[in-house]
């Protein structure tokens, strides 16, 4: 076998101890709490970004639900200051003739009716001026939560139409349900 000379032998030995001493690297000790000191700062930085996600879907959904219920009420409203004649029969229905846009895309007279008064829901019905309305009645808006929808300014012969719709969002398990109340006036502008 070949030796190693001497010089050689020497030099080789003192870099490796002195790396040995200089660098000493980590302890099991202190990596096992570097480890659970990261599993914590992890956990809490998803534990927030959970609740994060769950108060954007709430809140994602409450948009949609009120969005639906203001689409409602547009359209109650565009009618409603569309109307040639009205007819309030109380604070929760109002019956009317009106310009709506008919299948041929062109605005046609026809008798609309909008019924706030049973089951928590506002009602549309249609058909033409002067004869019998439709059986089919849609819901504009639901979940309303208020008795009286309609309010007449000045009361005999109005020349505006209050508009007040309070209605309930759907509730999970993170937000409550919540009561929220749309609002809008309407001057009537084709009165006859």
């Amino acid at each position: 076998m070949t030796s190693v000379p001497e010089w050689l032998a020497q030099r080789l030995k003192g870099p490796v101890r002195r790396l040995g001493r200089e660098e000493r690297g980590f302890t099991l000790v202190e990596l096992l709490l570097g480890l659970v000191m990261g599993l914590i700062v992890a956990s809490a930085v998803l534990t927030f970004s959970e609740a994060g996600y769950r108060s954007q879907v709430s809140t994602m959904d409450l948009t949609g639900a009120l969005s639906q219920q203001r689409l409602g009420m547009e359209k109650m409203t565009r009618e409603i200051r569309q109307a040639t004649s009205l007819t309030l029969t109380n604070s929760q229905v109002v019956d009317m003739d009106t310009y709506v846009r008919g299948a041929s895309g062109n605005a046609e007279l026809r008798r609309v009716r909008y019924d706030c008064s049973s089951a928590e829901v506002c009602r549309r019905q249609e058909g033409p001026v002067g004869g019998a309305l439709s059986a089919n009645a849609v819901a504009i808006v639901g979940v309303v939560q208020n008795a009286d929808v309609f309010d007449p300014e000045p009361d005999l012969y109005p020349s505006f139409v209050a508009v007040a719709v309070r209605v309930r969002t759907k509730g999970t398990a993170d937000s409550p349900r919540r009561v929220v109340t749309l609002r809008d006036g309407v001057q009537l502008r084709n009165r006859l």
